[in-house]
């Protein structure tokens, strides 16, 4: 037996509006504990025949993203950092009716080619979340999602023509790679001047409202993204509810398998590779001035 989208329904059993009315208390209980825990949630749609297992970092990921309004993450290639950013932007949809969502990278042929990647890969994953689309909309240069509760995720560029939209939440990806600070902060940030209101037009207060999502490697020190790594780490001292500043090198996905340590201590040996270059790829060191710094 499916219902109308068909999904398989367990033992029969079919969904009413009663049957909503009659537990409403106890969906809101499910549904705060969601949006606080993602990970369980994950771990329940997960195929029982699925391999894939939830990391402790990633779960960590995933609630960091969900509950500040600030989350910067400097983390090493094979992190899989933009994975799980992607799908707590997803979850943030399905939890919360009515969000715009977007991802932006330095070009944003690059965001799209990731968001893409990692849609395809969540879908697979989880073919429950399927169910959530009324509206996949996914070319060379376009994303586009649209959620059964009013929400929207798409991906926009850099850029003037972006300058005017409107979102509730964004992801920044590889934000050390963009080179030109100012457009984002005068066109992309600006997207986030409103608040999410719920299907009934409330604006919770509790609700971490424009959140802003930075996620990358390390770069250099004379840039915009240190720069506001700096703010959100000062921030994370003073307002410790408002945002959260971590990061990691190699030993983490090394620790997990997602990484092998002989391909590192190559890298390590090799004559060729700079050790500057390993501090910001493999180490989260973010480095400038001379190379005797």
């Amino acid at each position: 037996m499916t219902d109308k989208f068909g999904t398989p329904i367990d033992k029969g059993v079919v969904l009413t509006t009663d049957d909503c009315i009659k537990n409403e208390e106890l969906f809101r209980k499910y549904g705060d504990l969601f949006l606080s825990y993602p990970d369980l949630f994950i771990d329940l749609i997960t195929p029982s025949d699925s391999m894939f297992r939830l990391f402790f970092y990633q779960r960590m990921f995933l609630r960091a993203t969900l509950r500040y309004r600030y989350h910067y993450a400097v983390f090493t290639r094979a992190f899989s950092k933009s994975f799980i950013s992607i799908l707590a932007l997803f979850l943030r949809c399905m939890f919360l009716p009515k969000s715009t969502v977007f991802l932006c990278a330095g070009v944003k042929e690059q965001g799209v080619k990731i968001a893409r990647e990692k849609i395809n890969e969540i879908l697979s994953l989880f073919p429950l979340l399927e169910h959530e689309l009324s509206a996949k909309n996914m070319s060379n240069d376009y994303i586009r999602l649209v959620f059964k509760n009013g929400s929207i995720f798409d991906v926009v560029g850099i850029l003037n023509s972006t300058r005017g939209g409107r979102r509730t939440a964004g992801l920044i990806e590889e934000v050390a790679s963009i080179e030109d600070g100012d457009t984002l902060n005068e066109t992309v940030l600006p997207l986030m001047n409103i608040n999410r209101r719920s299907a009934k037009g409330i604006v919770y207060p509790n609700e971490p409202h424009q959140a802003q999502n930075y996620v990358t490697t390390a770069g250099y020190k004379s840039t915009f993204a240190y720069e506001r790594l700096i703010e959100l780490l000062v921030m994370s001292v003073i307002l410790p509810n408002n945002a959260f500043v971590w990061g990691g090198d190699y030993r983490i996905p090394i620790k997990y398998g997602l990484l092998s340590a002989q391909y590192i201590s190559e890298i390590r040996l090799s004559s060729t590779y700079k050790e500057e270059s390993f501090a910001r790829e493999y180490m989260s060191v973010w480095t400038g001035g001379s190379s005797e710094a």
